[in-house]
């Protein structure tokens, strides 16, 4: 901002000078002006540009040029050591002076390590969001839906190792337990199946013997679709917890 203040302090300085010698000619105004605008142009670059040597011809240029413009040869970035103050290339491990690391270059490792990992996080996370996706709709009439957003959290955090464990689970299906609860329920089977050994037992024993069971088939019919959502979903955290 200092240098175009600077700017106009000069020109209006010339302007008054000009309007007091009214022998100079209006054109001498303005190739002074011109003069003067490239001559700030150039300051300006040069402030902006710092110099360096070209080390096949010796000539001064950008240190931001990739190849000499006088030469044609590739120029090679050239960094500061630290400790002794030796200039050598960005690309070397260390100083060739005194062996100090180059930590331009092992920022820059760093960096395109990081860049790297956060990338693979990134590519991981989509794929188990998918994943987690996939199973919930798979077994969406299986586990119960009151618990889908704990499943999501845990299945979002499980390890390759237990995703192929998981994959195995065969859930049982509740329509079929109700089929069975229909024809069959009134000995029990329902409860065989989703493993309730003891109350089928119980079950089958009051059926047969006084009749009573019927009344626990009745309502075992409208209660088995619950009965199975919560034995599936027992079943994944027990089979988690092992995995």
């Amino acid at each position: 901002m200092l240098p175009n203040i600077k700017l106009l302090t000069a020109l209006f300085g010339l302007m008054v000078r000009q309007m007091k010698q009214n022998e100079k000619s209006i054109s001498i105004f303005l190739i002074n002006v011109y003069q003067m605008v490239v001559t700030y142009s150039v300051t300006l670059n040069t402030i902006n540009m710092a110099l360096i040597k070209c080390t096949e011809c010796g000539e001064m240029i950008s240190d931001k040029a990739t190849v000499c413009p006088h030469c044609g040869a590739p120029i090679e970035k050239m960094t500061k050591c630290e400790d002794c103050g030796a200039e050598y290339s960005a690309d070397a491990e260390m100083c060739p002076n005194c062996g100090c690391p180059n930590s331009l270059k092992e920022a820059k490792e760093q960096s395109s390590e990081q860049r790297n990992t956060e990338q693979k996080t990134v590519g991981i996370s989509e794929e188990r969001k998918k994943r987690v996706q996939h199973f919930l709709v798979e077994n969406r009439q299986k586990l119960p839906q009151s618990k889908f957003n704990e499943i999501r959290d845990i299945l979002s955090n499980l390890t390759d190792e237990q995703w192929e464990t998981i994959e195995y689970i065969t859930f049982k299906d509740p329509t079929l337990l109700l089929v069975l609860s229909i024809l069959v329920g009134g000995f029990g089977v329902d409860r065989f199946v989703l493993g309730d050994t003891t109350n089928g037992a119980l079950k089958l024993l009051l059926t047969l013997c006084c009749g009573v069971g019927v009344i626990w088939w009745v309502i075992d019919i409208f209660q088995v679709n619950r009965l199975t959502l919560d034995y599936n979903y027992k079943l994944l955290r027990e089979t988690l917890s092992f995995a």
